[in-house]
């Protein structure tokens, strides 16, 4: 209730067919021997599309042929605790695997030269349509590694013509191959001669720029360290596209070991002063986090602080989003509803639920169509026993969903909501 449901990530099969190695030694020993490159499934035992490839791909005769025919296959388990497959955990942590299934495609050597991430996009849905996705997916690995012999060879004989060095620096960058991007980096910035050249005078130079950040940590510190050389040449939307989530990311690692509120409000304050100069996006960052953070980790006795600090954050938006702008819109809708349903979660202050119920009507003026958001609305109608407001806004939150053809599992809970509205005093 009162929020979309993202499907990243999902559940486990137990079933494991006998055509891949689950021991990671056994598969990189017989990859060396056979001289022959690895796929390797990176998967987690709470995933769903992991299950969902477990079930229609990896059971398909004609993908377990396609890949024993080219790789040696291996299928692990990582970020699953006890049932990690052994190495499997160290093998993500080194390779960069945040998302579940992961793809990799390994020389026997343990170099990268692909990776797939998640499950490909199918015009049509279907078990047939998924399997072909996925074939085509092995076709394309073996492109890439014949693609990316030819650059080693290339940049190892001396090539160093700018553009060739950054079509170069965006493969390494892609398949992750952190042993060769530092050596890159730095001849594409020499042979570049300048960060306007080099960054902001070519079509893909900020969208490499952020891909780098995203890589490792010490290539996020190269970005925010060319900030001051890249303002000039950049529009404000620009500058804070590329820079946002860099900054953000920095100011959660900062906020990881805080054990209370008023710790990670101290840090904010502290991380507000340190990159205002540079940063003037900086205030909404610390206080998107805060929120975020506070939402999951503050305690009970914190919570008043919390609310208000989520209140200062919309304030923020309020002053700063051009709400005229659909993108805009959309976002502080998103943003407005899930606050809204998180007062109505943990607040029980009639003054708190009242601004949730602000911020919900709010959303519904950039989103009227948005089931979720009438589901919030009615949520907090109903915790403030305003039976009329709440039943109409339940009723209409059904209505919506089915309207879109949701299942009915979906609003289940909403249904259930409605019943107990309908029996408030009135």
């Amino acid at each position: 209730m009162g929020r979309i449901g993202l499907l990243f990530c999902f559940s486990f099969l137990a079933a494991q067919g006998p055509w891949y190695e689950t021991d990671i030694p056994t598969a990189f020993a017989k990859a060396r021997r056979a001289k022959k490159p690895l796929w390797i499934m990176v998967s987690a035992t709470w995933c769903s599309p992991c299950k969902l490839v477990e079930q229609k791909v990896l059971t398909s005769k004609s993908f377990q042929e396609a890949v024993r025919k080219a790789f040696i296959p291996l299928k692990v388990y990582a970020n699953s605790g006890a049932k990690s497959t052994p190495g499997a955990d160290s093998l993500a942590q080194a390779r960069g695997v945040e998302a579940f299934p992961t793809f990799l495609y390994l020389e026997p050597s343990g170099e990268e030269f692909y990776r797939q991430l998640g499950i490909p996009e199918i015009a049509q849905p279907g078990e047939e349509a998924l399997v072909k996705a996925f074939l085509e997916n092995l076709e394309q690995a073996q492109k890439s590694r014949i693609e990316i012999r030819a650059l080693h060879q290339r940049f190892d004989k001396g090539e160093r013509n700018p553009e060739f060095l950054r079509t170069y620096l965006q493969r390494v960058v892609e398949i992750h191959l952190l042993n060769r991007v530092d050596t890159v980096l730095y001849a594409y910035t020499q042979a570049a001669g300048s960060i306007k050249k080099g960054w902001v005078e070519v079509s893909n130079g900020l969208t490499l720029l952020g891909d780098l950040a995203r890589l490792h940590p010490r290539y996020r510190t190269y970005v925010l360290g060319i900030a001051d050389s890249l303002r000039p040449f950049l529009d404000s939307q620009a500058y804070k596209r590329l820079y946002l989530p860099l900054l953000a990311e920095e100011f959660e690692r900062q906020l990881m070991h805080k054990t209370s509120l008023a710790q990670a409000l101290e840090e904010g304050e502290r991380f507000i002063k340190a990159q205002a100069k540079g940063f003037p996006f900086v205030e909404e960052i610390v206080l998107s986090s805060l929120c975020d953070w506070g939402s999951k980790q503050a305690k009970a006795d914190e919570l008043d602080l919390w609310a208000q600090v989520a209140v200062q954050y919309v304030a923020f938006l309020w002053r700063t989003i051009a709400s005229e702008e659909k993108a805009q819109r959309q976002r502080l809708s998103f943003v407005l509803n899930n606050l809204a349903w998180t007062f109505y979660e943990k607040l029980d202050n009639p003054f708190y639920l009242w601004v949730a119920v602000i911020w919900a009507r709010q959303a519904l003026t950039y989103a009227p169509e948005d089931w979720y958001i009438w589901d919030t609305l009615g949520a907090l109608y109903y915790k403030l026993r305003r039976k009329a407001e709440a039943v109409e806004a339940l009723s209409r939150a059904i209505e919506l969903a089915q309207k879109g053809n949701l299942e009915e599992v979906e609003y289940a809970e909403t249904k259930k909501l409605l019943n107990q509205a309908q029996n408030l005093p009135d």
